[in-house]
């Protein structure tokens, strides 16, 4: 179908964002990450206003989605590039370094642990009520 309006670029497979008006591509792409567990990103956004076409997926193993998949070195591009917005902030998802992923060893970092969300099922009240039973349950 065809889009009516001005058709933007708001991000590639390999880095590249857009800081133009739109908060949404951004925070869209951090969001597939970390609800995939760090297994998928979504990028290479394009489209207009928020009504996408084309996207790219990059995989952690690289397998997979088109040539187009560069795996885990895209996700680094990614989060280099990436500046965490207010959408980011609103839906609680967690920074993400890169750098610090690199300087670990030569397999991709573990997945980050779910944004604390009730969604989820990872509530900073039920973590505290956990951590309290599981207290209670030691000194037993």
């Amino acid at each position: 179908p065809w889009l009516d309006g001005k058709f933007n670029k708001y991000s590639n497979n390999y880095g590249f964002i857009s800081y133009q008006d739109r908060n949404t591509p951004q925070a869209f792409s951090h969001f597939t990450y970390c609800h995939s567990g760090g297994k998928l990103l979504i990028c290479d956004i394009q489209g207009v206003g928020d009504k996408y076409t084309d996207p790219q997926i990059h995989s952690r193993d690289g397998r997979g989605f088109g040539k187009g998949n560069l795996g885990y070195e895209g996700m680094l591009k990614f989060f280099t590039t990436h500046r965490c917005n207010s959408i980011c902030r609103f839906l609680n998802l967690p920074q993400h370094n890169p750098k610090a992923d690199i300087t670990h060893a030569a397999d991709p970092p573990a997945a980050p642990a779910a944004a604390p969300h009730p969604s989820n099922g990872n509530h900073p009240e039920k973590a505290k009520a956990a951590a309290a039973a599981a207290g209670e349950g030691a000194a037993k």
